[in-house]
């Protein structure tokens, strides 16, 4: 668990808002959405939601205020299926009070395993009864009589989640009621993070899609049925106003993603927005894969807007291999490095280019 990881206070709404930099592209799933504050706050940062529910009169109540585009799921999370590795994010707040506590342990390992390498997933319970407060929980929380039974520790949930990244812990008092009447209780929440896949994905692995092309404006009036895919440059879609055009060729072609502003041959990621903005066109896309350039465009403040050679030198290998590790929680889609056809990948420097690649790899 990393340091200094256990907070003073729980997490409010827009505590859980500021997580998104952390998920990476990919549907995100609300379990116990109640109300839909938190299922529609994501949705209006254009991410896929599915907001999930027991209480059928709470969840039409929430459709009716927010609609669509969120996905709307009447069920109970314990006889719901759960698919492996399919969201990007599972948020599940309040609802294991409800859940027996010798079905805990067994509902915890579906939802992980639901979870995508390099996503994260954030629970809540109670850490303690109280016949008082557990009726108003009840009937805030559901409008039925349904009593809460299921009790959590600190340490049972450091332990269950022993194997991923913790970013957050809280154990204490409830110090806000923004979904359920819980200020007479003692509670636990946790915020941790799947560990990413880190073997490489071999080539036979990826789908193969056929021909396809480079997408260019006089390209507009091309056939669906013309081509088997689309490659779009993600760098002239990088704003919101961008979506609708986007979606309109998402709906005709399949897409693929190329970005050419990451820069990853240079120190750091970028902290503009232009990882946020790629997470959301690639979400947007389904695209199987994205690439970049194995090259560098950024020199401190200077952009050059055009990818330079790197040198093939020790130094520029780990600037290398430190972005693409930094990149993985982030974007969790297979990562193309490509070689320019127009310029050389490689400078001169202190190694063969094919051995410079095989470090990388």
């Amino acid at each position: 668990m990393a340091q200094g990881v256990l907070s003073t206070r729980d997490l409010h709404l827009n505590d859980l808002l500021g997580l998104l930099p952390w998920i990476p592209a990919g549907p995100i799933c609300d379990i116990g959405c109640g109300q839909g504050h938190l299922a529609a706050a994501l949705a209006a940062y254009g991410l896929p939601v599915t907001a999930l529910d027991v209480d059928a009169r709470v969840l039409e109540q929430a459709r009716q205020r927010y609609g669509t585009p969120l996905e709307w799921i009447h069920s109970d999370i314990r006889a719901w299926r759960l698919q492996r590795e399919t969201y990007a994010a599972i948020f599940c707040l309040n609802v294991f009070p409800f859940i027996p506590n010798g079905e805990r342990a067994r509902m915890i390992g579906r939802l992980k395993a639901a979870v995508r390498p390099g996503g994260l997933m954030a629970i809540s319970g109670l850490s303690d009864l109280d016949a008082a407060a557990d009726t108003r929980l009840a009937r805030s929380a559901n409008r039925v009589s349904v009593l809460p039974t299921g009790v959590f520790q600190r340490h049972e949930l450091e332990e269950r989640f022993r194997d991923w990244e913790v970013l957050f812990l809280y154990s204490g008092p409830a110090t806000q009621a923004c979904l359920t009447d819980m200020g007479e209780h003692q509670i636990v929440q946790i915020v941790a993070r799947k560990p990413p896949e880190t073997h490489i994905t071999p080539w036979s692995a990826l789908p193969r899609l056929g021909l396809g092309l480079s997408w260019q404006p006089a390209l507009a009036q091309l056939p669906p049925d013309s081509v088997d895919f689309v490659e779009i440059e993600a760098d002239h879609f990088l704003e919101p106003k961008d979506d609708p055009y986007l979606a309109h060729l998402s709906q005709r072609y399949r897409l693929l993603v190329h970005s050419r502003g990451l820069s990853l041959g240079s120190p750091g990621l970028r902290r503009d927005g232009y990882l946020e903005a790629l997470a959301r066109i690639l979400g947007r896309c389904d695209s199987p894969w994205w690439s970049e350039p194995l090259a560098f465009s950024r020199a401190e403040a200077v952009e050059s807007h055009c990818p330079q050679p790197l040198p093939a030198t020790e130094e520029a290998l780990e600037v290398l291999k430190r972005n693409i590790r930094d990149l993985r929680p982030l974007l969790s889609l297979p990562l193309l490095l490509e070689a320019m056809p127009d310029a050389p990948v490689f400078d001169h420097g202190e190694m063969e280019p094919s051995m410079f690649v095989r470090h990388v790899l």
